[in-house]
């Protein structure tokens, strides 16, 4: 029998990588989430796709996921694929931030975007978030009129939505220090959503998530889990109910 070459062997490697690699980015993930009326939660995926979960069902809506388009989310249909955080403002209002360091308002009242929208993140309109922008990746509403921004440098922010402004002594490391339980996972959050008043969720590149309870501070015991029709009825085909789990 022949044998292979090194040189061989190696450009076989190199392609299998590939092909593995291409696979994984092919799994979509939550890129942004956010709370909506008649006890719903919106998630959008890294496809350009959202779904739509019913809280009082434990279940996703029928029909879901549907694409993000002028017709789903007036004014939107061009930014589905950009959308990197969101989260829900005062007035009905839903922030969504871009990948490029632009922002949306959306009016969830009159379904659409708001005019004059999109606008480029300046410390005119988020004093203090001039220079992070284009690093915001998850948002998550926070007790006290707050909102939590986690930037692509492992670094976070809090701004004060009362005050209008970053509050003092941020950016601040997320760490087991600042976010308990949360430290490994840095690297890998990709959407973040308070559930109630005592719970947030956040969700991973890779297809989990951990529950962190704002009370005791910390990431519950037993997380993260896999996002599956066990734990998220109805996001099993969504998210891969066929994928290997991850290493622990």
């Amino acid at each position: 029998m022949k044998m292979m070459s090194f040189a061989s062997v190696g450009r076989a490697l190199l392609v299998a990588s590939a092909f593995v690699v291409g696979v994984a980015q092919a799994q979509p993930h939550i890129v942004a989430s956010v709370r909506v009326p008649g006890d719903k939660a919106h998630f959008f995926l890294s496809n350009g796709t959202y779904l739509r979960f019913d809280a009082r069902n434990n279940s996703v809506d029928p029909g879901y996921p549907k694409p993000v388009s002028d017709a789903s989310w007036p004014g939107m249909g061009g930014y589905a694929l950009q959308i990197a955080a969101a989260f829900n403002g005062p007035r009905g209002k839903v922030y969504f931030f871009l990948g490029d360091g632009r922002y949306l308002r959306y009016d969830t009242r009159d379904t659409r975007v708001d005019p004059g929208y999109p606008k480029v993140i300046t410390d005119a309109n988020w004093p203090g978030m001039g220079r992070y922008g284009a690093m915001v990746t998850d948002a998550l509403n926070w007790p006290g009129d707050k909102v939590q921004f986690f930037l692509s440098n492992g670094t976070y922010l809090r701004f004060d939505m009362v005050a209008n402004r970053v509050d003092e002594g941020y950016p601040k490391p997320v760490n087991d220090k600042t976010w308990p339980g949360l430290g490994p996972y840095v690297g890998s959050v990709t959407s973040m959503l308070r559930w109630n008043d005592n719970a947030v969720y956040f969700f991973t590149a890779n297809g989990e998530y951990l529950r962190y309870n704002i009370q005791n501070d910390r990431v519950d015991s037993g997380y993260p889990q896999r996002i599956n029709d066990r734990t998220w009825p109805g996001m099993g085909d969504v998210f891969g109910r066929h994928r290997r789990r991850a290493m622990p």
